[in-house]
């Protein structure tokens, strides 16, 4: 009889009460810094790969609606002020996307912003 080599996966906490979406549309001043930034790729990754490993969990896909590639962040640290918070980026590329989602993350406090209409923003042109 085969011996069981393999260890179960430990048991994670439950995931963060879902607050809410961010859709953060940036304002023409912010697209201009974001754009004028680049596009490094080694940064990037070395930054997913200490998101992920920080608690952040982040997700790429197609937006369909937009006509773009899209990143997602959310924070699964229930200790966490942005835990529960579901943000996302944009852009032509899913690095692009990611890297808006890094912006957005950095530029805004998530537990103290009021998006009001920003957050209900119809189609988004993409201009990265």
């Amino acid at each position: 009889m085969r011996e069981k080599t393999r260890q179960r996966p430990e048991k994670r906490s439950a995931p963060p009460a879902f607050k809410g979406f961010i859709n953060y549309p940036l304002s023409p001043e912010e697209q201009k810094t974001l754009k004028g930034m680049g596009v490094d790729h080694e940064r990037l990754w070395d930054t997913f790969a200490s998101a992920s490993e920080s608690g952040w969990a982040v997700k790429f896909s197609h937006d369909f609606y937009n006509h773009c590639e899209q990143a997602t962040l959310m924070m699964t640290d229930s200790g966490n002020v942005n835990a529960g918070w579901f943000l996302s980026g944009r852009g032509s590329t899913p690095m692009k996307a990611f890297r808006q989602a890094l912006y957005i993350a950095d530029v805004i406090d998530w537990s103290l912003a009021d998006y009001g209409e920003r957050n209900r923003t119809p189609k988004q042109e993409i201009d990265d």
